[in-house]
């Protein structure tokens, strides 16, 4: 585990442990979509010409007073160092620890056209189900998706798309042993 994700487990544990993980998957969800949306601001705090007490001066004039104590502290640790560091990974870590812990499954799912809000519910609602966990979906619009859908979570692939059950119908046929028909009479 690097030095970022560790920091990121550090913050979830210390959180869990203070009773405040909610509020820290909060703050760190919206302090991601923030940062996302303004790169420059991570260039300048990983800046080689800052000193450690300048870079930590910028992060207590910006987020001191706005984020918990322990969130800060973390961004501190993370950015105390002058050699580069991830923010994402420190995020994706805490928020990978967050989701476990709470039951959360995130799942991308492809459809090759844009689904109904009855039809999205009705998927989310079967993978809850399916999972007993609580689905985040990102929806995608994939034009190799020829109908139906495939969607993927855990590091785990389900094809459900008519692409997909052409290539199961092949590997089927393909690996089918032969029948007396197909050697042909004698």
């Amino acid at each position: 585990m690097n030095r970022e994700a560790y920091i990121g487990k550090g913050l979830f544990e210390a959180a869990k442990e203070e009773s405040v993980l909610d509020r820290a998957y909060d703050e760190i969800s919206s302090l991601k979509a923030c940062l996302a949306e303004n790169p420059e601001f991570l260039c300048v705090l990983c800046s080689p010409f800052l000193s450690v007490p300048e870079r930590i001066s910028i992060l207590d004039k910006v987020f001191g007073g706005h984020v918990q104590l322990l969130v800060l502290n973390a961004l501190k640790v993370l950015y105390e160092k002058k050699t580069r560091c991830s923010f994402e990974v420190f995020s994706s870590a805490f928020l990978r620890e967050y989701e476990k812990e709470r039951g959360v499954l995130r799942v991308k799912a492809y459809s090759a056209r844009p689904l109904s809000e009855d039809e999205e519910e009705l998927l989310k609602r079967k993978l809850e189900l399916k999972t007993g966990k609580t689905v985040i979906m990102q929806l995608f619009i994939d034009e190799k998706v020829l109908g139906g859908l495939r969607y993927e979570y855990d590091n785990m692939i389900f094809d459900g798309s008519v692409e997909g059950g052409l290539l199961h119908l092949k590997d089927m046929i393909v690996g089918s042993p032969l029948t007396e028909l197909d050697r042909g009479v004698n």
